[in-house]
C-alpha cells in the first residue's frame, strides 16, 4: 500500500515523503535573487541532522540507519559478463523474493568497502546567505544514502554549478537596490 506524505521543512523545503520506504522521493526548494548574490554560501552549519516534527519518529531514517552503513561490505554479482557491485544483504532479500538465486561471492573488502553518506536532496548551500534556511535541509526527511565518493563528488559539483547557473541569470531577472 502506497503511504506518502507532502512535508514542508521550516517553510523552506518541500518533501514528498515514502513512509513505507522511510525516505523521500523528491525535495524542492527555491533560491531567491537575493541568495544568489550573497558571495559565499556563509557555511555549513554547525548543527547536524535532525528528525522531522511532520513524520512520525519510527517512519523516519536515524543517526544509528548511516553508523551501520559505514562499514558495509559491497559483493560482486556477475550478470553475464557484465559484474555489478550490490550488497550481500540485499542479495539474500531479492533471493527470498523472487525465490531465485544470485550467485553472491564476497570480495575483497578493501576495494569495496564503500562509505554512505547521507546525501540531502536539497543542499544546504542553496540556503545561500540564510542559516535558518541552510538548517532547514538538515532533516532525515531530505537526505538519501549516497556513496560517499559520489555525494562528494559529481553530485556536490552539480550542487555547485546550479548556483553558478543561478548567478548568471539573477542579473537579468532581479533588479539592484
Amino acid at each position: 500500500m502506497i503511504n506518502l506524505a507532502h512535508v514542508c521543512e521550516d517553510g523552506v523545503v518541500t518533501i514528498l515523503f515514502d513512509h513505507n520506504g522511510e525516505i523521500p522521493l523528491y525535495s524542492a526548494t527555491s533560491m531567491t535573487g537575493q541568495q544568489l548574490l550573497v558571495g559565499s554560501s556563509g557555511g555549513r552549519p554547525t548543527k547536524y541532522f535532525r528528525e522531522s516534527k511532520a513524520i512520525l519518529r519510527k517512519d523516519q531514517q536515524r543517526k544509528k540507519d548511516y553508523k551501520l552503513s559505514l562499514h558495509r561490505k559491497l559483493c560482486v554479482k556477475t550478470n553475464g559478463k557484465k559484474a555489478l557491485v550490490v550488497d550481500k544483504k540485499w542479495a539474500k532479500v531479492r533471493n527470498s523474493v523472487a525465490k531465485k538465486a544470485i550467485d553472491v561471492k564476497v570480495c575483497n573488502p578493501a576495494l569495496l568497502e564503500s562509505e554512505i553518506h547521507k546525501g540531502h536532496l536539497v543542499a544546504s548551500n542553496y540556503g545561500r546567505g540564510n542559516k535558518e534556511r541552510m538548517l532547514a535541509t538538515f532533516t532525515y526527511t531530505n537526505v538519501v544514502p549516497q556513496f560517499g565518493r559520489f555525494n562528494s563528488g559529481p553530485w556536490q559539483e552539480c550542487e555547485t554549478k546550479l548556483v553558478v547557473w543561478g548567478k548568471t541569470i539573477v542579473p537579468l531577472t532581479v533588479p539592484r537596490m
